[in-house]
This record gives structure tokens, sequence and C-alpha cells, in this order.
């Protein structure tokens, strides 16, 4: 009769403290509710190094860089000229901004075309007189193959980006130093790649790039 009692006892003790946190505005988690995949595929990066400013006054470290797409994203330069922003700023015309304090208007501006989720490397940067000066703008970025004008490991690809208003659509050249994989990461012939596909390559004037890499999904 003793364990009989003392069971009820504890299972009356139980249900009053559930009921004290449910009235008190706490929530309660027992395990997990596996709603979260860890999935940050829309989430856009842009990065570079500064190498130069002129007018040499304006110095590289403590330069504030800003990328503005009706949110405003920034970070600071390090005594290397390092940047890295990571946002939700896609889109055809993403104004990147270079000023020497916060509130002070930008002594150099550069426009940019980010797709959905890709990461963007703008590599070595020098800016003279207002002018922002790149090599060559390297993108990754996840897309749907609509069109495969390929074949002997080179020609075109019409792809369409992770954006769905607008829909945006890419042309990607191959050549034959364009590196392909399967989705096993064997060798394959640009006749294969269909479906959804990586790309890595260098952005070009417009929606085209140049693919380095393609990797099929």
């Amino acid at each position: 009769m003793n364990s009989r009692f003392l069971n009820l006892f504890l299972s009356i003790l139980f249900l009053m403290i559930i009921s004290l946190f449910s009235h008190g505005g706490c929530d309660i988690e027992f395990g997990s509710s596996g709603d979260n995949d860890g999935n940050n595929s829309d989430i856009e990066t842009v990065q570079g190094t500064v190498t130069s400013i002129v007018p040499s006054s304006i110095p590289v470290e403590g330069t504030l860089v800003f990328v503005n797409n009706d949110t405003i994203f920034s970070d600071v330069l390090d005594s290397s000229g390092i940047f890295s922003i990571q946002g939700l700023f896609s889109g055809s015309s993403v104004r990147l901004d270079f000023s020497e304090q916060e509130g002070s208007d930008p002594f150099a501006t550069e426009f940019l075309n980010i797709y959905r989720g890709a990461t963007v490397d703008l590599g070595n940067i020098e800016i003279e007189n207002g002018d922002v000066i790149l090599d060559q703008i390297v993108t990754n970025f996840d897309a749907t193959v609509i069109d495969n004008n390929c074949s002997g490991n080179s020609g075109t690809l019409e792809v369409q980006t992770l954006d769905n208003d607008p829909d945006v659509f890419v042309i990607v050249s191959i050549t034959t130093t364009t590196d392909i994989e399967d989705g096993n990461g064997d060798p394959a012939s640009c006749e294969d790649i269909i479906g959804e596909v990586f790309i890595r390559g260098i952005l070009e004037v417009g929606n085209n790039v140049e693919a380095g890499r393609i990797e099929l999904q």
C-alpha cells in the first residue's frame, strides 16, 4: 500500500510542476522537433580584399564596406583589407559602398550581380579616386539546368537560379578546362549535365558565367 501511495504522490507532484511552468509562460521541450534542417542556402556572401586606396589619405584599415539592397549589411576592413559580408541581398544591381566612417558619403561604389544563395569573391580590389577596379569576379551558386547546348565538353547551358520572383536565367559557358563532376564526385561529360547543379565560375557582363567547375547534385 505504501508503494502505491508513493507513486500516486509523485504523479501528482509531477503534474503540479508541469502546470506551474505552463502557466508561467515557459515552454518546455522534450527532445528535438526536427524542424531545423540547418539549410542556409538562401544566405548570400560577398567578400574581397582591398589592396590599395587612392588618395592615400584614406586608410585601408577601418574603412567601412556596406552592401545596400533595401537592407544594409556591413563589415570593417582590417589591416590586411579583407572583408566578408553575409545576408539576404541578392539582386541584379546590388550596391557595394566604401566609406571612411558610418554616416559619411561613400568615397567609392560598385554595383554587383548577386544570385540567390551565391558566394561572390571579388578578389583583390583597388580603389582609385572613386573607381573600384576589379580583376575578376568569381561566383558560386546553385541552379537548375533549363537547356543544355553542350557537346564535346564545350558549349553553353541555360540555367535558372534559386530566385523565383522574378525568375533569373544565366548563360553558363563550358570549355575543355571546365571541371565537371557527377553526384559521386566522378568525372562527367557536359552532355550529362541536367537537373540541379552547383556552379563556380567567373561572372561576366550581364547574366553570363564562364564555368570553372560544375557539380551535378
